[in-house]
Protein backbone atom coordinates (compact mmCIF):
# COMPACT_ATOMS: atom_id res chain seq x y z
CA UNK A 1 0.00 0.00 0.00
CA UNK A 2 1.50 3.33 -1.07
CA UNK A 3 0.74 5.90 1.65
CA UNK A 4 0.47 9.27 -0.07
CA UNK A 5 -0.07 12.56 1.74
CA UNK A 6 -0.92 15.84 0.06
CA UNK A 7 -0.58 18.85 2.35
CA UNK A 8 -2.34 21.94 0.98
CA UNK A 9 -4.17 19.88 -1.64
CA UNK A 10 -6.80 22.35 -2.78
CA UNK A 11 -8.66 20.57 -5.59
CA UNK A 12 -5.88 17.93 -5.82
CA UNK A 13 -4.63 18.56 -9.38
CA UNK A 14 -1.28 16.82 -8.87
CA UNK A 15 -2.81 13.69 -7.32
CA UNK A 16 -5.48 13.63 -10.03
CA UNK A 17 -2.70 13.46 -12.65
CA UNK A 18 -0.73 10.89 -10.63
CA UNK A 19 -3.71 8.58 -10.16
CA UNK A 20 -4.56 8.87 -13.87
CA UNK A 21 -1.03 7.84 -14.86
CA UNK A 22 -0.77 4.54 -12.94
CA UNK A 23 -0.82 1.76 -15.57
CA UNK A 24 -2.51 -1.07 -13.60
CA UNK A 25 -4.95 0.52 -11.16
CA UNK A 26 -6.73 -2.75 -10.38
CA UNK A 27 -3.44 -4.14 -9.04
CA UNK A 28 -2.40 -1.00 -7.15
CA UNK A 29 -2.97 -0.40 -3.45
CA UNK A 30 -3.06 3.28 -2.57
CA UNK A 31 -3.76 5.22 0.60
CA UNK A 32 -4.36 8.95 -0.01
CA UNK A 33 -4.72 11.67 2.61
CA UNK A 34 -5.91 15.06 1.36
CA UNK A 35 -5.12 17.82 3.83
CA UNK A 36 -5.87 21.53 3.63
CA UNK A 37 -7.75 24.22 5.48
CA UNK A 38 -11.45 23.39 5.75
CA UNK A 39 -12.95 24.91 2.59
CA UNK A 40 -14.91 24.04 -0.53
CA UNK A 41 -11.71 23.31 -2.45
CA UNK A 42 -10.83 20.48 -0.06
CA UNK A 43 -14.32 18.99 -0.30
CA UNK A 44 -14.23 19.20 -4.10
CA UNK A 45 -10.74 17.65 -4.18
CA UNK A 46 -11.97 14.73 -2.07
CA UNK A 47 -15.00 14.20 -4.33
CA UNK A 48 -12.82 14.47 -7.45
CA UNK A 49 -10.29 11.90 -6.18
CA UNK A 50 -13.03 9.47 -5.14
CA UNK A 51 -14.63 9.78 -8.56
CA UNK A 52 -11.43 9.11 -10.50
CA UNK A 53 -10.43 6.19 -8.24
CA UNK A 54 -13.80 4.55 -8.99
CA UNK A 55 -13.71 5.37 -12.70
CA UNK A 56 -10.19 3.89 -13.07
CA UNK A 57 -11.33 0.74 -11.22
CA UNK A 58 -8.96 1.02 -8.27
CA UNK A 59 -9.96 -1.88 -6.06
CA UNK A 60 -7.75 -1.33 -3.02
CA UNK A 61 -7.70 2.28 -1.91
CA UNK A 62 -8.34 4.43 1.11
CA UNK A 63 -9.14 8.11 0.65
CA UNK A 64 -9.00 10.38 3.68
CA UNK A 65 -10.11 13.98 4.06
CA UNK A 66 -8.20 15.83 6.80
CA UNK A 67 -9.15 19.47 7.33
CA UNK A 68 -6.59 21.37 9.42
CA UNK A 69 -6.21 24.74 11.05
CA UNK A 70 -3.90 27.02 9.02
CA UNK A 71 -1.33 27.21 11.83
CA UNK A 72 -1.50 23.58 13.00
CA UNK A 73 0.05 20.56 11.36
CA UNK A 74 -1.58 17.14 11.16
CA UNK A 75 0.18 14.17 12.70
CA UNK A 76 -0.16 10.64 11.39
CA UNK A 77 0.28 7.31 13.08
CA UNK A 78 1.69 5.63 10.00
CA UNK A 79 4.82 6.05 7.92
CA UNK A 80 4.39 7.95 4.67
CA UNK A 81 5.76 6.76 1.33
CA UNK A 82 5.17 10.05 -0.46
CA UNK A 83 4.49 13.56 0.83
CA UNK A 84 3.51 16.17 -1.75
CA UNK A 85 3.82 19.82 -0.78
CA UNK A 86 3.95 22.54 -3.41
CA UNK A 87 2.66 26.09 -3.53
CA UNK A 88 2.14 25.79 0.22
CA UNK A 89 5.23 26.92 2.10
CA UNK A 90 4.64 30.58 1.31
CA UNK A 91 1.23 30.35 3.03
CA UNK A 92 2.26 28.81 6.36
CA UNK A 93 3.77 30.81 9.22
CA UNK A 94 6.63 28.36 9.86
CA UNK A 95 7.58 26.42 6.69
CA UNK A 96 10.61 24.83 8.39
CA UNK A 97 8.31 23.30 11.00
CA UNK A 98 6.06 21.92 8.26
CA UNK A 99 9.05 20.37 6.46
CA UNK A 100 10.42 18.86 9.67
CA UNK A 101 7.02 17.44 10.56
CA UNK A 102 6.70 15.79 7.16
CA UNK A 103 10.24 14.43 7.35
CA UNK A 104 9.44 12.76 10.67
CA UNK A 105 6.28 11.07 9.39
Amino acid sequence: MCKTYRYGCGIAPFLFTLVNSIPNPTETNIDISLTDVDCEHLIFGHWRMGKILKEKNYKNYNLYLKPVEPNKLPMYDKKLDLAIVYEVFEHVPDPIKVAENLKNQ
